[in-house]
C-alpha cells in the first residue's frame, strides 16, 4: 500500500563537493537488488530525493535496512529499524555539543522532504534564572558565556523542582 509514497534522502553534510558516482545503496549485506548512482556529484549541503520507483525496490516496513556504499563497496552511512512506524518518516537528526557532531535516527510524524533535517544543540551549564511569564531559562555555560533558552514544554512541577538558580543541569535544545 504504500508504494510510491516512499522515498529516501541524501544530503551532503560537508563543505566539499562529494562524487558519489558508483556509489550505490542497497537494503542489507544480502540484498539482490541495488540502486547505483551514474557519475554525479552532490553540493555542499544539497539533498537528492530517490523514490521506492527511483530505486527500483520497495523499502521494508518491518526489520529494515538501507545502506550507503562508495564504490569500494565501504559503508558510508546506514539505517536500522525494527518497525516503521505509520505515516511516520525515519531522519536522521543531528546533536551539535561544542564543535562535536552526533547523529540520531528517530521517528517523525514531521517529514522534512527535500528539507535538512532538524538540528538540536547540547548545552551544560548553571541556571542563572528562570522567567515563568516567559518561559525563559538563562543558562551559564561552562564557558560563562551565558545563553536564553525558551522552554517550550514543561509541567509546573518540573519547573519548580529543577528550573531553580544554581542549579546545573544539561539542556538539549532547536533552533
Amino acid at each position: 500500500t504504500d508504494k510510491g509514497n516512499e522515498w529516501i534522502e541524501i544530503y551532503n553534510d560537508s563543505e566539499d563537493k562529494v562524487n558519489i558516482g558508483g556509489w550505490y545503496i542497497d537494503n542489507g549485506e544480502n540484498s539482490s537488488k541495488k540502486y547505483i548512482f551514474e557519475n554525479m556529484e552532490l553540493e555542499p549541503n544539497e539533498v537528492i530525493i530517490l523514490t521506492d520507483n527511483d530505486l527500483g525496490f520497495a523499502l521494508k516496513n518491518s526489520d529494515g535496512e538501507l545502506r550507503l556504499l562508495d564504490f569500494e563497496d565501504k559503508v558510508i552511512d546506514s539505517a536500522l529499524y525494527s518497525t516503521a512506524a505509520e505515516n511516520s518518516s525515519y531522519m536522521k537528526i543531528t546533536i551539535i555539543n561544542n564543535d562535536n557532531k552526533e547523529y540520531q535516527w528517530k521517528w517523525s510524524l514531521n517529514g522534512t522532504k527535500g528539507k535538512v533535517n532538524q538540528s538540536f544543540y547540547k548545552y551544560k551549564g548553571e541556571i542563572l534564572s528562570y522567567d515563568e511569564k516567559s518561559s525563559l531559562l538563562i543558562l551559564k555555560k561552562e564557558n560563562l558565556e551565558e545563553i536564553g533558552i525558551k522552554v517550550m514544554q514543561s509541567g509546573e512541577a518540573l519547573t519548580q523542582s529543577a528550573f531553580i538558580q544554581g542549579t546545573i543541569i544539561e539542556a538539549t535544545v532547536s533552533k
